[in-house]
């Protein structure tokens, strides 16, 4: 059997006409329906089509906002297919001549007490058939409480979107999106870090980014020990290039300082390497070394010990070794090589007056054998600034062995001890 349709196919419907029962905007409808059909003035068009459609699609528009867009406007009308609010922050109302669908009693009251005139869509229509010297604006159309919920999933990178929750409590939906069992997994971009640490390879180089960036290889393209043999072995082009911005760095010298780096076991590597932020950390305020050393404890439990991550095409453990202050990662695969150790090269201070604010940040453990990042984020009520006294009390205390022993542990300065 076929279908029993009229020659010519299905009738399209081409506008929307106004659902509502109120004579007067059907009027309104009929009479801007005829000045769009026998002039050939656009204004009468958007007018007739914003009478017919629905009630959220004609927001209300506030004083303020007719006085904000008002301003320099002298001798026009304002027009709003809408309904124009009062609003109680404007202390001062100027003279307007408003054409609307309907005001509010205060509205209306102190538009005509500033001298100002309120207009109905007839006397618009006798006053300016064409809709010349008027200006047409429209209340906000996305700021109901539903357009809120509409857009990426909430949670995701870059997403402002709120969740349809019962409540904002301690107990609804506070694993969305950080884990795949609970909606989605959330993958944190390194777009918005404010603070980062940068960990150093045992015995790897750390290459150099400049005008000549675009000939060295990358991570993805070359093995680890090629990569870092073909940018070690750029030495015609090693003035011209520069660091890359994140990291603070000034001058050629600091880079080779960085680049002759191999092994940080010794008090005086570690006291090469912070020099370099000793001209650009701000002087700490004054704490105690038993304060300080109990914030940036408390931070670094924070970095998810014992996190999967994939580094490369492999996937990989990671986990905080507070003894060596280093990361110790180790193959997830069965049979792999033995562990890998990633000592804390040195600490990047991005945004110092975000990190001395009230703002969350996030923590970029950059690995320079590939070309991925592990991020870690810390929560708001966490001590913000624990990281920037830790690196300028760090180079002060690297000079006494003894007190540098007490805070970060013994071993290091010991000719003995390798990282493996």
């Amino acid at each position: 059997m076929g279908i029993d349709i009229v020659a010519g196919g299905r009738i399209k419907k081409k506008e929307r006409l106004a659902k509502t029962e109120n004579p007067y905007i059907l009027l309104l409808c009929k009479l801007y329906k005829f000045l769009a059909r026998r002039t050939e003035s656009k204004f009468n068009k958007v007018i007739y089509k914003r009478l017919n459609m629905s009630g959220r699609n004609k927001p209300p528009l506030s004083l303020s906002k007719l006085g904000k867009f008002m301003a320099n406007k002298d001798g026009k009308i304002a027009v709003v297919v809408g309904t124009v609010t009062d609003d109680k922050r404007m202390y001062e109302v100027p003279k307007l001549t408003v054409c609307a669908l309907r005001f509010t009693e205060t509205a209306r009251a102190r538009i005509i007490k500033a001298g100002g005139e309120c207009l109905t869509f007839d006397k618009l229509a006798m006053r300016s058939p064409l809709g010349q010297g008027t200006v047409l604006l429209r209340g906000p159309v996305k700021s109901r409480e539903a357009e809120r919920h509409f857009g990426k999933a909430p949670g995701v990178p870059n997403s402002s979107t709120a969740p349809y929750v019962r409540a904002k409590g301690r107990k609804f939906e506070k694993a969305r999106g950080k884990r795949a069992s609970c909606g989605f997994k959330a993958i944190y971009s390194a777009k918005d870090l404010t603070l980062c640490i940068f960990l150093l390879r045992k015995g790897a180089r750390i290459p150099l980014w400049g005008s000549a960036s675009a000939k060295m290889p990358t991570g993805r393209q070359l093995e680890p020990e090629a990569f870092y043999s073909a940018v070690s072995s750029t030495e015609s082009s090693v003035k011209d290039q520069r660091c890359p911005r994140s990291w603070s760095v000034c001058s050629m010298e600091d880079c080779r300082t960085f680049q002759d780096v191999h092994e940080i076991q010794h008090v005086h590597e570690i006291q090469e390497i912070h020099n370099v932020w000793e001209e650009e950390t701000p002087t700490p305020e004054s704490d105690s070394d038993e304060e300080a050393q109990a914030r940036i404890d408390r931070l670094l439990s924070e970095l998810q010990a014992g996190r999967e991550v994939m580094l490369g095409h492999k996937l990989a453990t990671v986990a905080y070794n507070h003894s060596l202050h280093c990361f110790d990662v180790q193959d997830s695969d069965v049979g792999s090589a033995p562990e890998l150790l990633y000592p804390l090269a040195a600490m990047d201070e991005c945004l110092p007056s975000r990190i001395r604010g009230s703002a969350a940040y996030e923590v970029k453990a950059q690995f320079f054998n590939t070309t991925d990042d592990l991020v870690f984020r810390f929560s708001k009520r966490q001590d913000q600034a624990a990281f920037v006294p830790m690196l300028h009390r760090m180079s002060a205390e690297a000079r006494k062995v003894d007190k540098w022993h007490e805070d970060w542990g013994p071993g290091w300065d010991d000719d003995s001890t390798e990282l493996e």
